[in-house]
């Protein structure tokens, strides 16, 4: 149990200082992307792309998950990666702080077991690996060079 805390631990301060990268890259108006400027509202799926990189270039293998809760028009879907089997890692989940109800989270960074909150999302496909991702983003070259661009940009605002 201790060795998981050490882990959760980890990743959490590697989770907020990533995070903090983001919100630095956008305020200074370095990334100007349209996907990311309501950050972290509907940019779930790009930040975890993000951040599963960011986790394996420092030899850490995390799943890149997205779920979905409800259907239709009336549906909404979240994403984030999991991490040493069973550990969350969520930058994002605060988007849903205007919700009310069962939708309602407003954890800025969310790093430990699986909650009541992302039980909600059913999973849309199975989970990613980093590898298995970068093929799958490899597919459009425009996209792909507009990803790294982003990232890049983060990588400056990185706190040691």
């Amino acid at each position: 149990m201790q060795n998981k805390q050490i882990m959760i631990n980890e990743l959490k301060e590697i989770a907020m200082r990533y995070r903090k990268a983001i919100e630095k890259a956008i305020q200074t108006k370095e990334i100007i992307d349209y996907n990311l400027v309501n950050f972290p509202k509907g940019c779930c799926n790009f930040v975890s792309d993000y951040l599963q990189r960011f986790l394996y270039e420092q030899g850490i293998e995390s799943l890149y998950v997205s779920g979905e809760y409800g259907y239709g028009w009336e549906g909404d879907s979240h994403a984030w990666l999991v991490a040493y089997e069973d550990i969350i890692v969520d930058i994002t989940g605060d988007q849903y702080q205007d919700n009310e109800g069962e939708l309602f989270y407003d954890i800025p960074v969310y790093v430990g077991e699986e909650d009541e909150f992302h039980k909600l999302f059913k999973y849309n496909g199975p989970p990613i690996s980093y590898p298995e991702q970068e093929i799958n983003n490899s597919r459009s070259s425009h996209l792909k060079e507009k990803n790294n661009k982003n990232y890049n940009i983060i990588l400056k605002y990185i706190q040691n």
